[in-house]
């Protein structure tokens, strides 16, 4: 029998697997479905470790994501922002709630932005904050997660800028 917390190294391993890929893919659409992968998977890791606010923003992401693809007003934005801090009061934790929301504001910032541009160097941001989450929470495989992610996306963005630099779709 696989114990839970195994069972939430397993998610996160899986979760680092999808988003690694995420930021190496072309396209806002693409990038954003990968993406909503790999946080469903976090969201199951941080509820097995019982990391409430963590888990309800995860979980609110990929809704967000989703709907991001379909509208990105500010309404929307404003909407899910106010879900966010709403779950973080419901879940409140101390510390590692605060971070939570903080990260989840900053993504949730991110999948509005009206550039590829600004979405990566604003989820740059975002997974600083989330690795100070993680190292508070003491989920050392969530901490890797946000350092590939963040590196991952770093060289996403290096590929980018050099496509754009020269011409290239």
């Amino acid at each position: 029998m696989l114990s839970l917390g195994l069972a939430a190294q397993a998610a996160m391993l899986l979760a680092i697997a999808c988003d690694v890929v995420a930021f190496q893919l072309h396209g806002r659409r693409r990038l954003l479905l990968c993406m909503s992968g790999g946080m469903a998977l976090v969201c199951l890791h941080f509820a097995l470790l019982a990391q409430w606010t963590a888990a309800l923003t995860m979980l609110l992401a990929v809704v967000r994501n989703f709907a991001s693809l379909r509208r990105r007003t500010l309404a929307v934005e404003l909407g899910f922002a106010l879900l966010i801090v709403a779950g973080a009061v419901l879940t409140w934790g101390g510390l590692a709630s605060l971070l939570a929301c903080t990260g989840a504001l900053l993504a949730n910032r991110a999948m509005f932005a009206a550039s590829e541009r600004a979405l990566r160097g604003l989820q740059l941001l975002a997974t600083l904050v989330w690795i100070a989450h993680n190292l508070a929470v003491g989920s050392p495989l969530a901490v890797l997660r946000e350092a590939l992610v963040f590196a991952s996306n770093l060289v996403g963005s290096w590929r980018l800028s050099r496509r754009s630099d020269t011409g290239q779709p």
